[in-house]
């Protein structure tokens, strides 16, 4: 397992003739990060980068769970990198029903409670042929330790890297729960 790399403290009199560069020669700053597929959060935070931690905080039933699944999915199924969900709070079934019904368009409670129509039948099975090949990876360990999580992340970027795809989204639900 390779360590992440560590970035080198820089002067700014280094910096800034590169920064100036990229600046004046119109560098798009709406494709810094990866879109989240909310158009008016892209807005604000200019796409998620990689480098950057995104905290969603809210009262329960709010929605957070379902807000961060359809991040992930944007990320999969768009730019096909990698991304990892640890969820210590709902299993690896509910979240995939999450998946499927926001990428299939099918109300969630019909999904959870398997009373679907023939079309959307259909329409969630084309849509798990699309979610099989998405470079995603979801891990439901009850009372997951920090330094466990950081281990596994490892190891599912380490099982990535072979099938020549980079990790670029861990996602974690909820990290209250992390020990």
């Amino acid at each position: 397992v390779q360590a992440p790399k560590v970035s080198e403290a820089e002067r700014a009199s280094e910096m800034v003739p590169r920064y100036f560069e990229a600046i004046s020669n119109g560098v798009d700053h709406k494709n810094r990060g990866f879109l989240t597929g909310l158009p008016r959060l892209d807005a604000v935070l200019n796409g998620l980068s990689t480098k950057t931690v995104v905290s969603i905080a809210a009262r329960p039933g709010m929605g957070k769970t379902t807000l961060m699944t359809g991040i992930v999915r944007q990320f999969v199924a768009n730019y096909k990198k990698g991304a990892a969900i640890f969820s210590l709070e709902m299993d690896k079934d509910s979240l995939l029903d999450k998946l499927v019904s926001a990428e299939a368009q099918i109300p969630y409670g019909r999904l959870r409670l398997r009373n679907l129509s023939d079309s959307e039948l259909l329409r969630s099975s084309d849509t798990l042929a699309q979610v099989h090949d998405w470079p995603l990876v979801i891990d439901d360990s009850p009372g997951l330790h920090i330094e466990t999580l950081k281990r596994k992340a490892y190891k599912i970027a380490e099982g990535f890297r072979e099938d020549g795809i980079d990790l670029k989204c861990i996602a974690v639900d909820y990290i209250g729960l992390l020990k």
